[in-house]
């Protein structure tokens, strides 16, 4: 059963999908309006050949608010060690069924004042091994007139995020495409990426359930990550007895 669902799972909760005729404060927007006006602008190191694709959204309707989920795309993610990348390129394709990689921005609205109150994204808590970056759930929360950032709801500290108008810019930074908030913009290019609504097929096929799983909680995360310790450990082995010239063949 385990096996099936990890061949991609169908969508559970109830999305809009874009053409959705929504109330925000005032105003009348359709929903694909709505991730338009607050799609993040995605900042990346110019030097970087892996470079983001394309955005694409689902929209869900709370009591009060609009939460909104972007999945930035990337054709792949690249480890910047060229033997361990031989490993682990195989192992995101028998996982995710393809090299594609999809990270996740949410956005909540309040419904009647249009302000964003929350965004949620991954990011590298502290900078150890660049091979090998740790994961933590960040929260960005409207704080007054201000914001306040929290690591894996720990204690929250004054933020100072940067915006164009709605849009919150954010930086990839690392190879692993986690998040950051702060950044200098010089040597980074900003990629206004085009929008595109996430529909039901999509969502099976790129195994987006497993890939939100793997980045949710502890249970989750701790199998991706023992799955992925026991790949690089035996795909060597493998790899090393299937070139060698032993026989059974006596």
């Amino acid at each position: 059963m385990r096996i099936v669902r990890l061949l991609g799972q169908p969508r559970v909760s109830p999305v809009l999908d874009g053409s959705s005729a929504l109330e925000l404060g005032s105003v009348k927007l359709t929903g694909e309006q709505i991730a338009s006006r607050y799609k993040p602008i995605v900042r990346q190191k110019s030097a970087w050949q892996d470079r983001p694709l394309r955005i694409q959204y689902e929209v869900f309707e709370e009591a009060s608010e609009y939460t909104i989920r972007y999945h930035i795309v990337w054709l792949d993610e690249t480890h910047p060690i060229r033997p361990l990348n031989l490993i682990y390129r195989p192992f995101r394709i028998l996982y995710y069924g393809s090299t594609v990689d999809i990270e996740r921005i949410q956005v909540s609205v309040d419904r009647n004042t249009g302000r964003i109150s929350t965004v949620v994204f991954e990011t590298e808590p502290s900078k150890g091994s660049s091979a090998f970056p740790s994961h933590a759930r960040a929260e960005l929360s409207r704080r007054g007139q201000g914001y306040a950032l929290s690591i894996d709801n720990g204690q929250a500290v004054e933020a100072s995020p940067t915006f164009k108008g709605d849009r919150v810019e954010i930086l990839v930074s690392n190879w692993n495409h986690e998040f950051s908030i702060s950044f200098s913009p010089l040597g980074t290019t900003a990629f206004d990426l085009p929008l595109g609504f996430l529909g039901d097929d999509e969502y099976v096929a790129l195994r987006y359930a497993t890939r939100m799983q793997a980045n949710s909680d502890r249970f989750h995360k701790a199998r991706t990550g023992i799955l992925l310790m026991c790949w690089f450990i035996l795909s060597p082995l493998v790899i090393l007895l299937t070139r060698s010239p032993f026989s059974f063949d006596r």
